[in-house]
């Protein structure tokens, strides 16, 4: 479809026109109205045409990295889903057997050390003891799970929250007051209130940084404690050391495979044997197994799922028109499956690149629609007025 710009020019004019008209030998006289009296209005709006199709900007793809098999397949694709909607169901009882053999094992490499510690001296088994402490230290830092991180951790997450809150009540407060409907003081109000959440994030990121670098130190000197220890042990208590560090190490091995392979079913999106959706709302775009596929290993990818709440539409504009479009520009959407329906969009994002499109260089425009339609639906298609200043 050709693009084009279309012109609509409306011009209003009012003239008084006083004709008299004589009798006989009379002639007729004409009498202007002055030029100031006359009102003219004149008023131009311009659009760009193009032509679109809806799309999604974000495609979640379902993974699972451990050998299971498909043991049932609810959806279809295209079907709609909500959060918590069940999706597939696994079956992996012999990967969590594996793991219940590594944990058996690890319990016994556990009792092992701990026969090794109480034969040996007892400098060796406070060098233990102070390794423990670093090692367990270490493991919450890169766990993820020290709580006094975790509660600053928590409280950033919230501040950002209510920082995105406040921002969209920023960019809705200044509307309203380009449109009369609300004083810059509110929107000023709102702005310090985003300040000062964005000193609280920095003030909580700051004391993060603070602790993990505590913690280092706290680590640092245990292990400055146990070289110490060790600088004074005899060589027989310095054999026995070799075979408890020897076993410590093993130990936290196997624990960090534990935990690896336990993390690789701990996911949002898996309950159980189920595998969930775990976003609002989204359409099963491709179901990639059937029911008794062998899956896992290699990062297997089940399902592709189009987020319903990313859903845009993207549309070509024709390169000699790109110079009027411009981000925040109001456009109307008319779908092909409705002629009639005329849905109000924005420009979004003009994309920093152009494409061919049957010859034709265009340029991808983004246009976020302000209304939810029945017409507007992954790979729907659809006609693009954006309305530009002329």
């Amino acid at each position: 479809m050709k693009k084009s710009m279309s012109m609509l020019v409306g011009t209003a004019m009012l003239a008084v026109l006083l004709v008299g008209c004589q009798s006989g030998s009379e002639t007729a006289s004409t009498t202007e109205v002055p030029a100031e009296e006359m009102l003219v209005e004149e008023e131009t709006v311009s659009t760009v045409e193009a032509w679109g199709e809806v799309s999604a900007q974000n495609i979640k793809e379902v993974h699972i990295d451990f050998d299971a098999t498909v043991s049932e397949i609810y959806v279809t694709e295209g079907q709609e889903v909500k959060q918590g909607d069940k999706l597939l169901s696994l079956d992996y009882e012999e990967y969590k057997n594996s793991i219940l053999q590594k944990e058996k094992e690890l319990s016994l490499d556990q009792t092992t050390l701990e026969g090794q510690i109480k034969s040996s001296s007892g400098s060796s088994q406070k060098i233990s003891n102070l390794r423990s402490k670093a090692n367990s230290i270490q493991s919450r830092i890169n766990n993820g799970t020290d709580t006094e991180i975790v509660a600053l951790q928590a409280e950033i997450t919230s501040y950002k929250s209510d920082l995105n809150m406040v921002e969209k009540d920023i960019e809705i407060q200044k509307e309203l007051v380009a449109a009369g409907s609300a004083t810059q003081k509110e929107v000023d109000d709102l702005e310090k209130k985003a300040s000062d959440l964005k000193n609280k994030i920095g003030s909580a990121e700051q004391k993060v940084s603070n602790l993990k670098k505590d913690r280092q130190v706290e680590i640092s000197d245990l292990n400055s404690e146990i070289a110490s220890i060790q600088d004074s042990l005899s060589e027989t208590e310095k054999s026995n050391q070799v075979a408890i560090n020897s076993s410590s190490i093993k130990q936290e091995i196997s624990d960090l495979e534990v935990q690896q392979m336990k993390s690789k079913y701990t996911k949002d999106y898996i309950q159980g044997n189920d595998i969930v959706l775990d976003i609002p709302q989204g359409v099963i775009k491709a179901i990639k197994v059937v029911q008794g596929s062998q899956v896992g290993g290699t990062n297997t990818c089940l399902l592709e799922i189009l987020d319903e709440e990313s859903l845009v539409i993207k549309a070509n504009v024709s390169e000699e028109f790109i110079k009027g479009v411009k981000v925040g520009a109001d456009a109307d959407i008319i779908p092909y499956a409705d002629r009639e329906a005329v849905i109000k969009g924005k420009v979004k994002e003009i994309q920093n690149m152009a494409i061919d499109n049957n010859g034709e260089t265009v340029i991808p425009v983004i246009i976020e629609a302000a209304e939810d339609s029945p017409y507007l639906r992954y790979g729907y298609s659809v006609d693009v007025e954006i309305y530009t200043e002329g």
